[in-house]
C-alpha cells in the first residue's frame, strides 16, 4: 500500500507547484495516476488484506455513503484524498460533481455515458428543465483514466460491468467555483440531490405510510399537498403516485390535473421524466439477478443509449461483429430466462423480436411471417399481429432497442 502513500505524496507535490488551483487539478491527478500504473502492481486482494491488518486507517468520512460498496479512502490530506471504490451491483445516476480529480480503473470495467444538458426552464436553483443529450458512451477498462472536472464540464453516469469493479479517485475535498452537483433524470430535469425541505420530506413520508395502509384518504390526502405543493414537490407527490396506482385511471388522472393547473405545461416535462425513471427501475431493479458479463453489458446499453442504432453500434464496436443484432438477440433470451425482461421469448416472440431488431416496418415483418407460416393464417392475423408488435415495441425495458423514442 506504499503505492497510494507515493500517490499521495506526489499529488501534494505537484498540486502545490500550480498554487493548489482546482482548475489545474483534473490534468495533474491524470498525470500522476498515469505514471503511478497502479493497475498494474496493485490488486483487489492487496487492499482488502490491507484493510484486514491495518490497525489505524485514514480517516474515513461518511460512512453511511453508498457510493462504492465500500469506498475506502487511502490517503487523505487536508485538501484532497485518494479513495478507493468497490462496486458490485452499483450504478451511479446521472451526475456532476461538486470537486475536481480523477479517477482510473483499477479492475473489472465500466460502461461510461456522457451527456449534455440545456437549460430552457429555471425553477429554482435546485430544479432545472432541459434537454438532456446524450454525448458518447465508452467502455472504461482496467488501467483507463478519466479526468473529473467539476460543474457541468462533465455529466456522466458509470454501469460497472464485472463484479467487483474497482476505481481509484483522486480528488478535492470539494470545488467552491462549480456551484450546484446537480443530478439528472432524462430526459428534462436536473435537481440538487442534496436539497432537503423537512417539510416536504415528512409530508411525502406521510403519504408513503397511506401507500404502504391501501387507505381510502390517499387521494384525498395527496389533493390536498398539491394545491400548495410547489414545482419540486409537486415532481416527487406524482412520482409516488405513479408507484402507487400506475400510469392510468381516475386517481392518476385527477392528480395530473390537479398538478397541471397550479404548474401547467411544466408537468407534461415532468411526466415524461417520471414514465423514463419507472422504466428504469424496472431495469436497475432486476440488475442483482445478472452475474454474466455480457448481460449486464446489454442492460446497461437499455438503460443508458437511446435507440437502436446507438445499442447495436456500441455492441459492434465492443464485440467486434458485424451481426450485432444476432448477439442482442442472443442476449434478450438470456434475459428473458432470468426473468429480467417480464417477458417470455417464444418461438413467435423470438421471430417478431428478430424483425423488429433488424427494423423491419410492419408490412416487412408479415411478409417474412408469411415465409414462415401460412400466408392466409398471417392475413387472417393480421390485426392481433399488430397489436403485438405495438406492445413489443413499448415494453418499457425493450423501448431503446426497438426504436421507440423516449
Amino acid at each position: 500500500m506504499k503505492r497510494f502513500a507515493q500517490l499521495g505524496d506526489l499529488m501534494r507535490d505537484e498540486w502545490r507547484e500550480a498554487e493548489f488551483d482546482s482548475r489545474k487539478l483534473p490534468d495533474i491527478a491524470c498525470r500522476v495516476l498515469h505514471r503511478s500504473r497502479l493497475a498494474d502492481c496493485v490488486t483487489p486482494e492487496h487492499i482488502v488484506d490491507w484493510v484486514a491488518e491495518t490497525p489505524v486507517l485514514p480517516p474515513q468520512g461518511d460512512l453511511a455513503s453508498t457510493f462504492g460498496q465500500p469506498p475506502l479512502v487511502v490517503y487523505r490530506d487536508p485538501r484532497f484524498f485518494i479513495e478507493v471504490l468497490f462496486w458490485t451491483t452499483g450504478t451511479t445516476a446521472i451526475h456532476q460533481h461538486g470537486f475536481a480529480g480523477a479517477f482510473t480503473v483499477l479492475a473489472g470495467s465500466s460502461i461510461q455515458t456522457e451527456y449534455r444538458f440545456e437549460v430552457h426552464d429555471r425553477v429554482n436553483a435546485h430544479m432545472l428543465l432541459g434537454d438532456l443529450t446524450l454525448e458518447r458512451s465508452t467502455v472504461l477498462r482496467r488501467g483507463d483514466i478519466q479526468p473529473i472536472h467539476p460543474g457541468d464540464k462533465l455529466v456522466h453516469s458509470v454501469f460497472h460491468l464485472e463484479m467487483p469493479s474497482v476505481t481509484v479517485v483522486v480528488r478535492s475535498q470539494s470545488d467552491q467555483e462549480s456551484g450546484i452537483q446537480y443530478q439528472f433524470l432524462r430526459p428534462h430535469l436536473a435537481i440538487d440531490p442534496f436539497f432537503t425541505d423537512p417539510a416536504m420530506t415528512r409530508r411525502l413520508q406521510i403519504l408513503a405510510l397511506l401507500d404502504s395502509l391501501k387507505s381510502p384518504r390517499y387521494q384525498e390526502i395527496a389533493g390536498r399537498v398539491l394545491q400548495r405543493a410547489d414545482c419540486l414537490e409537486t415532481f416527487e407527490v406524482l412520482r409516488l403516485a405513479r408507484r402507487h396506482c400506475g400510469s392510468h385511471g381516475a386517481l392518476f388522472a385527477h392528480l395530473t390535473d390537479a398538478a397541471r393547473a397550479r404548474h401547467g405545461s411544466r408537468i407534461d416535462r415532468l411526466l415524461t421524466v417520471i414514465d423514463e425513471a419507472e422504466r428504469e427501475e424496472i431495469l436497475i431493479s432486476r440488475r442483482d439477478r445478472i452475474l454474466d458479463r455480457d448481460h449486464r453489458f446489454l442492460l446497461a446499453l437499455l438503460i443508458n443509449l437511446s435507440d437502436r442504432d446507438a445499442i447495436l453500434s456500441m455492441i459492434g464496436r465492443e464485440y467486434e461483429t458485424t451481426d450485432p443484432g444476432a448477439l442482442a438477440l442472443e442476449w434478450l433470451s438470456g434475459l428473458s430466462a432470468q426473468h429480467v425482461l417480464g417477458i417470455e421469448i417464444d418461438d413467435l416472440n423470438a421471430l417478431l423480436l428478430q424483425y423488429l431488431v433488424a427494423g423491419l416496418s410492419f408490412e416487412g415483418i408479415c411478409d417474412r411471417l408469411s415465409g414462415e407460416y401460412l400466408p392466409e393464417d398471417v392475413a387472417a392475423q393480421k390485426f392481433a399481429l399488430h397489436e403485438h408488435c405495438e406492445r413489443l415495441r413499448h415494453h418499457a425495458p425493450l423501448r431503446p432497442l426497438l426504436n421507440v423514442n423516449r
